[in-house]
């Protein structure tokens, strides 16, 4: 990892880790490199580090079980929600075209909540600077609360990370 791209991605989290950072976790690729990036530079630099993860209907214990093993591995403290989205966000229940902008706005909104409780500055996600060229609904809402995508701010795209992911031989590569 010594290109422009993650010089850039290590400078753009060094501006926003001093007051505390969590992470969306989803124990997907871009997630997964994120937290570990982080990891590594906690390990530098100490500051207020935690993982967030939304359990739902539409994740299996199986992918419970693999964000729990990442973050102790990575020994990030791993803060475990639950939601039922089909109770809880009535958009969902008629399944329109921009659904994840309800599901997104209402996971993140919790997600706020609780670093506003805890005092950490900074809520990151995964998105990746490909994410941005698609339609994903869930985009506005993160844009909506100003979560904070290092990865897309930092240009990385899914090849990028999946490299860096292999050289750092994480599962999600």
């Amino acid at each position: 990892m010594n290109d422009q791209k993650s010089a850039t991605l290590l400078q753009i989290l060094k501006q926003h880790t001093a007051n505390g950072i969590a992470v969306a976790f989803s124990g997907g690729t871009d997630s997964t490199f994120l937290l570990k990036i982080l990891a590594q530079l906690q390990q530098e630099q100490f500051f207020h580090l935690e993982a967030l993860y939304m359990h739902s209907i539409f994740q299996t214990e199986q992918e419970l079980h693999a964000v729990q093993e990442l973050a102790t591995e990575f020994g990030v403290p791993l803060k475990i929600f639950s939601m039922d989205p089909i109770q809880e966000i009535p958009e969902i229940k008629n399944n329109p075209p921009d659904r994840c902008y309800f599901c997104k706005k209402n996971i993140f909104t919790k997600f706020l909540e609780y670093t506003r409780q805890k005092h950490i500055a900074t809520l990151a996600d995964g998105t990746n600077s490909e994410d941005l060229n698609h339609f994903r609904p869930g985009l506005r809402a993160l844009k909506e609360l100003s979560v904070f995508s290092p990865l897309a701010e930092a240009g990385m795209t899914k090849k990028d990370i999946r490299q860096y992911s292999a050289e750092l031989h994480l599962p999600t590569a």
